[in-house]
């Protein structure tokens, strides 16, 4: 991932401003792959066929969320810059809990990208 910062801000920000661009665009989908397709024809109005990406680890899916150190957003914008990943299908949430008080959710899913 290429990042360049601006005068006013150091390249730490600049790397953390661009993924949080990037998870802000991925799409959390919480249908099947054949229903995400059939979603996506009916946008484009063309053959729409995805695979899933590899995460080059035994676990398919990659979580996404807070609490930061039980989420895969770094590995999720590596995919979304590097491999094309678009979305999250199969998307189920998962409750975490930390610290005293802390609770959020986690979602949950399979990495895809349109195949070419």
């Amino acid at each position: 991932m290429v990042v360049k910062a601006d005068s006013a801000e150091t390249l730490e920000e600049a790397r953390e401003r661009r993924e949080k661009e990037l998870l802000e665009s991925l799409v959390l989908f919480p249908g099947s792959i054949v229903e995400y397709e059939i979603f996506k024809e009916r946008q484009t109005f063309k053959r729409y066929n995805v695979e899933i990406v590899d995460t080059k680890r035994p676990e398919k899916g990659v979580f996404l969320g807070e609490p930061r150190n039980h989420s895969d957003s770094d590995l999720i914008a590596h995919l979304m810059e590097e491999k094309g990943v678009e979305a999250l299908v199969n998307v189920s949430y998962k409750q975490i809990e930390f610290g005293v008080d802390g609770h959020n959710s986690l979602a949950y899913g399979l990495p895809v990208r349109r195949r070419h």
